[in-house]
């Protein structure tokens, strides 16, 4: 199962990108700011990422 990091700040969008991804087959974790999205991906090593941070 591919593990998908979604970078949102809009939550009911960013819920309905997980839920639809979820029922999809994907494990989803849901990041509404870069700061929780840089240290969700140092901890846990994600197969994608969506949503651009900038300064990375």
């Amino acid at each position: 199962m591919s593990k998908i990091l979604l970078v949102e700040d809009d939550l009911p969008l960013s819920a309905g990108l997980c839920f639809e991804l979820d029922t999809s087959g994907y494990l989803t974790v849901a990041a509404y700011h870069c700061r929780k999205a840089l240290k969700q991906d140092v901890l846990k090593g994600f197969d994608y990422e969506t949503g651009h941070c900038s300064g990375r």
